[in-house]
């Protein structure tokens, strides 16, 4: 985590003109604690470690409760699809056959895109919004 802190930070004169990859490869050569950890880190590797650092810093758990106040899910949800129902003509409806797509976890859910205008069904997507140790951790936070 020192290490994570300190890549945030810039690191003295030399470092300066370096963007963050290669401040942090700089440090690691140096042998920095998370150098056996992370041998490169690449500038699609930082929206994952921040997500580490904040997590660290706040408690998974401090952050969701924190917001879970203002945002409740179903009342976003429902405010979502109905701005994509007005833009665009949509209706984002759950799946009703659970044999429709598979899904990985409980709190997973289908919703199929329903053209308004025709009834077809144009498009399909998952929802997994919340954080769970049995899932992948991808440093995101409610990824669809």
């Amino acid at each position: 985590v020192k290490e994570l802190e300190s890549f945030a930070q810039s690191s003295g004169e030399k470092d300066r003109g370096l963007g963050a990859p290669q401040r942090w490869q700089r440090r690691n050569r140096r042998g920095q604690p998370g150098a056996a950890q992370v041998s490169q880190l690449e500038s699609w590797d930082l929206p994952f470690w921040r997500a580490r650092l904040r997590r660290h810093r706040l408690g998974a758990a401090a952050e969701d409760e924190a917001l879970q106040p203002y945002l409740p899910l179903t009342g976003v949800l429902k405010g979502l699809f109905n701005l994509l129902s007005r833009l665009f003509g949509v209706a984002v409806v759950p799946a009703t056959d659970r044999g429709e797509a598979p899904l990985w976890h409980r709190s997973v859910r289908f919703y199929r895109v329903v053209d308004l205008k025709t009834r077809a069904s144009i498009a399909g997507f998952y929802l997994d919004p919340f954080r769970s140790e049995r899932k992948r951790d991808s440093g995101g936070d409610f990824w669809a």
